[in-house]
């Protein structure tokens, strides 16, 4: 009879004991949540403040540690696989997504040309921003599939349906209230109390408004 002799990943994994592999898999997780939580900070913070070339310069370098740390955690998560064939075929979208960001690492000058060719016109900042925001939309998708996939904790939770109807509007109410005060999203600034009642509007479809929605909002505030 033939043997088919483990991989040397395989290998390397049976040297960890499955309680270490477990604190290994729930250190990469915390990880992956502080790459989602800042990749969604630094989006808004794009998005909804007026930055100078120092702002963006230290968020692309915030953007490059990101995406160092996504890469090194999907390439330990493959190494400490027990069964890598099944590991690539359950996340081949996650390591798709980190051989995109790694190339883009190691050659973003190919990627501004490429950018700078279909777009002439578009200037530096502005090729700077978007190349962030689609760096950190990659990572915030990424880790959307994620969550969708290993949803395990948020089945857990036993709310009432007319519990979980309100919470989803407080949320949805409560985070808008937060981008409809981001600098970008109205000509002048608005009042905690007036975002708060724009949004609960929205969310509510009541068609009530404080300000004139067609003039008070930039085009960041009526999206």
């Amino acid at each position: 009879e033939l043997t088919v002799l483990p991989g040397r990943n395989v290998l390397l994994a049976q040297r960890f004991s499955p309680e270490q592999r477990r604190i290994i898999r729930l250190v990469l997780d915390a990880i992956m949540a502080m790459i989602g939580v800042g990749s969604i900070a630094a989006l808004i913070v794009e998005f909804g403040f007026y930055l100078t070339l120092d702002h963006i310069a230290l968020i692309d370098t915030t953007v490059k540690v990101f995406i160092t740390l996504f890469i090194f955690q999907e390439a330990l998560r493959w190494i400490m696989a027990l069964h890598p064939k099944k590991f690539l075929k359950e996340r081949w979208i996650e390591l798709l997504i980190a051989a995109a960001l790694l190339l883009q690492l190691v050659f973003p000058g190919i990627i501004r040309v490429i950018a700078i060719t279909l777009i002439p016109d578009i200037t530096l900042d502005q090729l700077a921003l978007i190349y962030l925001a689609v760096t950190q939309l990659t990572i915030v998708i990424s880790l959307t599939v994620r969550a969708v996939r290993y949803n395990s904790l948020i089945t857990t939770i036993k709310l009432p349906p007319g519990a979980l109807f309100i919470l989803s509007f407080v949320l949805i109410i409560g985070i808008g209230t937060l981008l409809l005060l981001l600098p970008r999203a109205a000509l002048l600034p608005l009042s905690f109390l007036d975002a708060l009642f724009t949004a609960t509007s929205a969310v509510c479809v009541t068609g009530l408004a404080v300000v004139d929605t067609s003039t008070a909002f930039t085009p960041l505030g009526k999206f």
